[in-house]
């Protein structure tokens, strides 16, 4: 590992927001049945990246940093790690998905976030994604929501990841999605709504630190 990546552990930035959401499960599930669920995700993980980071490492976390991409597009980092000397040392995508997504949607989703690991990756930074699948039980009279379970909708995501990231290198860190929270019904007075997370982080694979990017993401 090289200097700049030392203190830098997406298996422990995971595990920890595992560990956090577990604890406060039912907070947890009120946010993700409301609107701003993303921008909370972030911002927890960037406290969680941030924390991580001693000062004798010479590193800092910061968020929304920009990265060049194909062709001069300008590729959006969730949250970005830095070195003393301002150099990229390390980057973390997000990407929800949905049990009412389709396949091609969810694909899609899973794909910008492969390119947006692999702009990162060509510049001899650790790249890391995380994958969270956000299930909730259709309300009266909904129709976008999900008709499945959680198990089926964790076992769905896991095959639509694999096959976005088919010959890309990179994959996910353990072949089953783990359950961030359990599926439970919110507290929301006479609507509760059964809401529950499952996830899993990714990480290269590839020996070739400078792979092939394929197209430009959109964040």
């Amino acid at each position: 590992m090289s200097r700049k990546r030392r203190g830098i552990n997406a298996k422990r930035w995971f595990y920890t927001l595992r560990s956090m959401m577990r604890k406060r499960p039912q907070h947890v599930r009120s946010i993700f049945q409301g609107a701003g669920s993303e921008q909370w995700l972030n911002g927890e993980l960037f406290a969680i990246v941030s924390s991580s980071l001693r000062p004798e490492s010479g590193l800092y976390a910061w968020p929304e940093a920009t990265s060049p991409g194909r062709h001069g597009s300008v590729t959006r980092q969730d949250i970005s790690v830095f070195d003393k000397d301002d150099e990229l040392a390390a980057s973390l995508e997000v990407k929800l998905v949905y049990p009412w997504d389709s396949e091609g949607t969810a694909q899609g989703r899973i794909r910008r976030l492969a390119v947006q690991m692999e702009v990162t990756h060509r510049q001899d930074a650790l790249s890391c994604g995380l994958i969270v699948g956000v299930f909730k039980s259709p309300w009266k009279g909904e129709t976008r929501a999900a008709n499945t379970t959680m198990a089926e909708f964790a076992r769905w995501l896991g095959r639509q990841a694999d096959e976005a990231l088919r010959s890309r290198g990179i994959a996910r860190a353990k072949k089953a999605m783990q359950v961030l929270v359990r599926d439970r019904a919110t507290v929301n007075g006479v609507r509760p709504r059964q809401v529950g997370l499952v996830g899993q982080y990714l990480i290269f694979e590839r020996t070739d630190p400078r792979p092939r990017v394929v197209d430009s993401p959109k964040a």
